[in-house]
């Protein structure tokens, strides 16, 4: 059977080199030196404070009848400089939404994660808890210990928590628009619909607006809302839909829709401001029918010795056709 694409020949231009795993190394274990009884009595106060809040709540905003999830999110905090046991806090009782670094002006690190709890889910936590604080295993270790020791506290997450950019949460009275990664359920992605008749149920309510755009990843639905912060934060059952939020991204069309010489600027501009790494770790190979050098932002980061063709008599390509392909590959790269 011929190949599917017999014009792409890289005979001439690779190298095969066996596979070797890398090895992996394990640290053992860093225990932190704490009073366990004191620490995990905090933590089950923490959790009796969060259920009475979440109880009180659900009296306050009732679930209307597209709720179909109810339950809380949670922000587990590390103790500076050790990780949180995330494998515990990512099965079928508690959901991982995502997880955060930040480093402080001594330089230690603070993981922040932030979970849902379904309802009822809230017990097997403290039941972790109440292992943790009984007697230890033939080991001599806390049931629980490694996930545990590592919790700084515990509190309900606010939608300021489950802001993932680098700038501040924009604080607004404003309507603006915003990028929401809703979660999927718990019973998995076949039924991620529930989620989001969830969210837009509650937006409908809320009065806010819904964008017509939607796009699905394995674990997550993205929709774009107009809202202020109030609007946001006004339900938990609009709340317990979302993962993560994002500041809305410029889409291609308005630099398409430019004059060439405004889009000449806008490239010349661009140049002068790439900071280029100079000894990448990385290379992209990149099989196409063309790749414009001339562009001033693809020369950036292309060796013109590292451009072929299958012809040698067409030269390096410079006159082929610049296809979108390289420019996502800058991108990545």
């Amino acid at each position: 059977m011929p190949p599917p694409f017999p014009h792409l020949r890289v005979e001439r231009f690779f190298q095969l080199i066996e596979y070797a795993k890398k090895p992996t190394k394990r640290n053992p274990p860093i225990e932190i030196e704490l009073n366990r009884a004191n620490h995990g009595r905090g933590l089950q106060r923490e959790i009796e404070s969060l259920r009475r809040h979440y109880e009180d709540n659900l009296e306050d905003n009732p679930p209307g009848e597209h709720v179909s999830e109810q339950g809380l999110i949670l922000e587990f905090e590390s103790v500076p400089d050790f990780e949180l046991a995330t494998e515990s806090l990512d099965n079928r009782s508690f959901q991982l939404l995502n997880l955060k670094a930040q480093k402080d002006a001594s330089g230690k690190t603070t993981y922040k994660a932030r979970v849902f709890i379904a309802e009822g889910q809230l017990d097997k936590l403290e039941k972790k808890l109440a292992d943790y604080l009984g007697p230890a295993n033939k080991y001599g270790k806390q049931p629980n210990q490694g996930l545990i020791d590592h919790i700084a506290r515990i509190r309900q997450a606010a939608i300021r928590e489950l802001w993932v950019e680098a700038e501040e949460f924009p604080e607004t009275d404003e309507a603006i628009w915003w990028e929401v990664w809703l979660r999927i359920p718990i019973s998995g992605p076949q039924n991620r619909e529930v989620i989001e008749e969830q969210f837009k149920g509650e937006c409908a309510r809320l009065q806010i607006a819904v964008g017509q755009g939607r796009l699905e990843f394995p674990e997550h639905t993205i929709l774009m809302v107009k809202a202020n912060t109030a609007q946001l934060s006004a339900s938990i059952h609009l709340l317990n839909c979302v993962a993560e939020i994002r500041k809305p991204r410029e889409f291609a069309d308005f630099f398409d829709g430019l004059p060439a010489a405004e889009q000449g600027k806008w490239i010349e501009s661009l140049t002068e401001r790439l900071k280029l790494n100079e000894s990448p770790d990385c290379h992209i190979c990149l099989l196409d029918t063309g790749l414009n050098i001339g562009n001033p932002i693809i020369a950036a980061v292309v060796n013109k010795s590292d451009s072929h063709t299958i012809e040698e008599a067409w030269g390096d390509g410079g006159r082929a056709r610049p296809w979108h392909f390289a420019g996502f590959a800058f991108d990545l790269r």
